[in-house]
């Protein structure tokens, strides 16, 4: 049995940030920002297949996002903000990650295979939808699909 894991960076990896264009000047900053001990030890010792979603564009702090991942998980598939679309409102953001959440659930097409999908986010209107969208999936894969709260740790914007 294959179990997904589903994380989320900013809130959980690291303290949450405010990102947009303006707000940053530093990559670098960013990279050396203090990582969640607790949960990226929770999260490096997770079985199975590792996905990150992230509002970080590729452009912006791309090559940092995936250094500070690699200190973290052994194996990852990321999927950056898409570098059209804005920051505001945050409907659209939300909206981008809860589809894009969504569809990789409902890509898991070997049932017999797949352990259970584990998300893990601290937004809770995200938390919220997915829970929404997942109970109208089939049972036998909206059964194996958890998601989880992460109290989020807090940084001043940069």
């Amino acid at each position: 049995m294959n179990n997904i894991n589903i994380f989320d960076i900013d809130g959980c990896f690291v303290p949450l940030i405010k990102l947009s264009t303006d707000s940053i000047k530093n990559a670098k900053r960013i990279k050396n920002l203090p990582k969640n001990d607790k949960f990226c030890k929770f999260a490096s010792t997770r079985e199975g297949t590792n996905y990150v979603f992230t509002g970080r564009k590729m452009s912006l702090i791309g090559t940092e996002t995936l250094e500070l991942l690699a200190t973290i998980l052994d194996n990852f598939s990321i999927d950056f903000y898409p570098e059209e679309l804005e920051y505001e409102p945050y409907s659209i953001y939300q909206d981008w990650k809860v589809r894009k959440i969504i569809k990789l659930i409902k890509d898991c097409s070997n049932i017999e295979e797949l352990g259970a999908i584990f998300v893990y986010d601290d937004d809770e209107r995200i938390c919220e939808e997915l829970i929404n969208r997942v109970v109208q999936l089939p049972y036998e894969l909206s059964s194996r699909v958890e998601i989880n709260k992460v109290e989020p740790i807090i940084n001043e914007e940069i």
